[in-house]
């Protein structure tokens, strides 16, 4: 018997498939965002909560991209040479050398004003003031944000969610008055919207979304993938791959294989109509342990590509001191009998670092896993302006 949290049986596969995939590698992979119990869940149910799944088509999606291409190692060395740490200087090296595109910022230099307000105490009002400064700086120069957000075409994705409403209303509640008025729905197509009352008794209706989210998510995380740019970098403040961005798309999916995803959903709602109040919260803790797993499969791996090198040199790969005992630190955590009984500690802090460095040596195209879609790339994209 495990010594550790059990993990959900239906989700091990994928599990293993992120676990051990080298994809998205600078991040360690696909962060799962969405908390498995979701908001509400210390207060009391109310009646009347509704769970729906709908066609969502956003009224706006936008691209997370720093302004700054680096299209050479001199321009990326005009931009950052006042910064002490040069580590972007080898993730740079390493990844053009590979394919990856890596975009970047300003990093902005005290005006006179300034210098002499951070010459004084910083008082609440001078630090209003700095602020102030500070933003006048950047509209001045748009190149000193971190990112800039651009307008990138919408789509429709399957989406699903809690009200206390209606879907049809719920669709419009980042709307003011007058974009009610002026543009459609966002919810095009509602398929499923079901009162949550019934259950009320053997499980909180946020748990519901968080159960039938599991269901989905294990079966269809790689959508989730289409959200990333698979090679273009922002560098700073760390590497990040690019990605899309909307109102609600922790809870969304790809609009395909929809009739399939409904009937996840239907047969998620069989299962938790025939389940014991304890039988649901066991399966449902072991839901969490399965999220928790995820998250720490991405970390180690996104810690094993930054920290196993001297200063992330990539022609120089060592493990620190620290490298050989992570596998010791996380015995506590959930899922880390699995992660041994699958390799997972094996491949990514191996006996022969040698075999770490061969993990990245490959061309950006290879960072990709198979039957994945990343959204298309589009120049000339305009700025997105808020409203």
């Amino acid at each position: 018997m495990s010594r550790y949290p059990r993990l959900p049986e239906e989700g091990k596969e994928a599990l293993k498939e992120h676990a051990l995939g080298n994809y998205l590698p600078l991040t360690g992979g696909l962060y799962q965002n969405y908390g498995i119990r979701n908001f509400g869940i210390k207060k009391k149910p109310k009646k009347g909560v509704k769970f729906y799944a709908v066609e969502y088509r956003p009224h706006r999606i936008w691209l997370h991209k720093s302004p700054i291409y680096f299209d050479s190692e001199k321009r990326l060395k005009e931009i950052y040479r006042n910064i002490r740490d040069n580590s972007q200087n080898y993730f740079y090296k390493w990844g053009t050398e590979r394919g990856f595109d890596f975009y970047g910022y300003k990093t902005m230099k005290d005006t006179e004003e300034m210098k002499k307000i951070k010459a004084k105490k910083i008082t609440k009002k001078a630090w209003y003031e700095l602020h102030r400064l500070t933003e006048i700086e950047f509209k001045k120069d748009p190149s000193l944000n971190q990112t800039l957000p651009y307008d990138y075409p919408t789509q429709s994705f399957f989406k699903i969610g809690l009200t206390s409403e209606t879907a049809e209303k719920r669709g419009f509640a980042f709307f003011d008055k007058e974009d009610k008025k002026k543009y459609p729905n966002p919810y095009k197509t509602i398929f499923i919207e079901k009162d949550l009352t019934y259950l009320s008794k053997k499980v909180h209706p946020a748990d519901i979304e968080g159960f039938i989210y599991f269901y989905l998510f294990y079966k269809y995380w790689k959508d989730k993938l289409f959200y990333f740019s698979p090679s273009k970098i922002n560098l700073m403040p760390e590497p990040r791959h690019q990605k899309i961005q909307f109102n609600g798309y922790s809870e969304s999916f790809l609009f395909e294989n929809v009739e399939d995803k409904l009937k996840i959903i239907n047969e998620a709602f069989e299962l938790l109509e025939s389940l014991t109040k304890f039988k649901i919260s066991w399966k449902i803790r072991y839901m969490i342990n399965f999220s928790n797993a995820w998250q720490l499969a991405g970390l180690q791996k996104k810690g094993f590509f930054w920290y196993s090198s001297d200063h992330i040199n990539f022609d120089n790969w060592w493990f620190s001191n620290d490298s050989n005992v992570l596998k010791n630190n996380n015995k506590f955590k959930d899922g880390h009998d699995f992660f041994e009984k699958i390799g997972f500690w094996d491949k990514w802090i191996p006996d022969d670092v040698n075999q770490l460095k061969d993990l990245f040596d490959k061309k950006a195209e290879e960072f990709t896993l198979p039957n994945v879609k990343h959204y298309p790339e589009i120049s000339n994209l305009k700025k997105f302006e808020y409203k």
